[in-house]
């Protein structure tokens, strides 16, 4: 399953030395929202408040051994 979202918030706050930034995701089409969080500067730069994004929901199938 594939969707598109948009960035419509993006927050940095300092911790410990580094920084945690949240993302905020909304859906156009729906209304849907999810949150994101990383403490990675690169992945913090790459993206910004109305920037779209692709999101991939793929089933994860464990098999036993």
């Amino acid at each position: 399953m594939q969707k598109t979202y948009l960035v419509n918030g993006k927050v940095t706050y300092p911790q410990q030395g580094g920084s945690l930034t949240t993302f905020h995701f909304i859906s156009p089409e729906n209304g849907g929202a999810f949150t994101v969080s990383t403490t990675e500067n690169a992945e913090a730069d790459s993206l910004d408040y109305g920037d779209k994004v692709n999101v991939t929901i793929e089933k994860i199938v464990e098999t036993e051994e």
